[in-house]
């Protein structure tokens, strides 16, 4: 089974294409974390017969409410049945590198992470930071 988290509304980013921000408003509205709390998402995954759960925690930027992915992920890594993906603009990486290294190494192919990344030219022209700057991500 397939667990959908939306950890945040918030994101650093104002890519001007965004279905979860700039169309709909969404990003500069509500930004905010998620209210569900760990002991929801224990209860809810106990009623869940699946022996095997995928947790896919998106946002805004999921890596803005680190702190609840990283409480969820400590909660399940140790059971085999547990996988955890990642939907990412790709900022953050490099502050949260050194604990998704020590993640990778408990978790190996059970930890995922897709980096949203259109190339540098159009980067450019629709990814700027909410401070209209824009990004130098490699």
């Amino acid at each position: 089974m397939v667990i959908d988290i939306n950890v945040t509304s918030a994101c650093n980013l104002a890519c001007t294409y965004c279905s979860e921000g700039f169309e709909c408003g969404l990003s500069s509205k509500f930004n905010e974390n998620t209210s569900v709390t760990l002991d929801n998402i224990e209860e809810f995954i106990s009623q869940i017969p699946d022996q095997k759960k995928d947790i896919y925690f998106w946002g805004g930027e999921p890596f803005i409410n680190w702190k609840f992915c990283k409480g969820v992920i400590d909660k399940y890594k140790d059971d085999e049945g547990f996988s955890f993906f990642f939907y990412t603009n790709g900022v953050y990486l490099r502050k949260y590198m050194d604990e998704l290294v020590t993640y990778t190494q408990q978790l190996g192919k059970r930890l995922n992470i897709q980096v949203s990344y259109d190339g540098k030219a159009v980067n450019d022209r629709t990814r700027p930071t909410k401070r209209d700057e824009y990004l130098q991500i490699l």
